[in-house]
């Protein structure tokens, strides 16, 4: 567990030098991630629960020195706070991105991504978003397959699947808490939209704090 490794550890588990910053971590983590997704070797079960044991790791590593940067115990950071908490909205249809940004922006500062690669890749270069609000039917990577890298890419972030077809996610997938927060319906109502993307930040707030003492856990 990264909680019982040192930064030296992280740092080697990611193939670093103390010199490392964070954007060399997130570079690194991509390439191992790809490497060792376990969803490459589902041919394989021994080498799939190998893969996931040592994506595991890495994640752990990563998730660790990303925060040991932003607490000062490594270097000074080099991004100043949000004063709210962010929202990251991926969907493919402009529209809903458009919409979700002007009735989010009230409460929180709002990004938005057509989608899942550009969602990922705002993960890659943002290490402080809070919650992710994503669709679930989008061409070439669906919500599903988006969430479950995202969960890999940032582990702290809360996850949220936003859907016209609740009834169309496998049950195993909808009861799969480990990488899934919540899956709500489009027409939903905007009160229960703002309860439920402030449990997810409530959510996202304790695992930072559970981080930083070096009791890291899988969201």
């Amino acid at each position: 567990m990264a909680g019982k490794l040192s930064t030296d550890e992280c740092l080697k588990i990611l193939g670093l030098t103390r010199d490392a910053t964070p954007e060399d971590y997130r570079r690194a983590y991509k390439d191992l991630a790809e490497v060792w997704h376990p969803d490459r070797l589902a041919h394989n079960e021994r080498l799939q629960l190998m893969a996931t044991e040592q994506i595991k790791q890495i994640n752990e590593a990563y998730a660790y020195l990303l925060e040991r940067w932003k607490s000062g115990r490594l270097s000074s950071p080099q991004t100043v706070a949000r004063a709210r908490p962010c929202v990251l909205c991926v969907d493919d249809e402009a529209l809903v991105l458009k919409g979700l940004k002007r009735q989010l922006s009230f409460r929180y500062d709002v990004m938005t991504a057509p989608s899942g690669q550009a969602g990922l890749d705002t993960l890659f270069g943002d290490d402080d978003i809070a919650v992710i609000l994503s669709d679930l039917i989008m061409p070439e990577m669906d919500g599903i397959a988006f969430l479950r890298q995202a969960m890999l890419v940032s582990p702290h972030t809360t996850r949220i699947l936003l859907t016209g077809y609740k009834e169309s996610i496998p049950m195993a997938v909808a009861l799969d808490r480990q990488f899934l927060f919540e899956i709500l319906d489009k027409a939903c109502g905007e009160e229960l939209l703002f309860q439920t993307i402030q449990k997810g930040v409530d959510a996202w707030q304790a695992r930072r704090e559970r981080a930083a003492t070096g009791h890291l856990q899988q969201p």
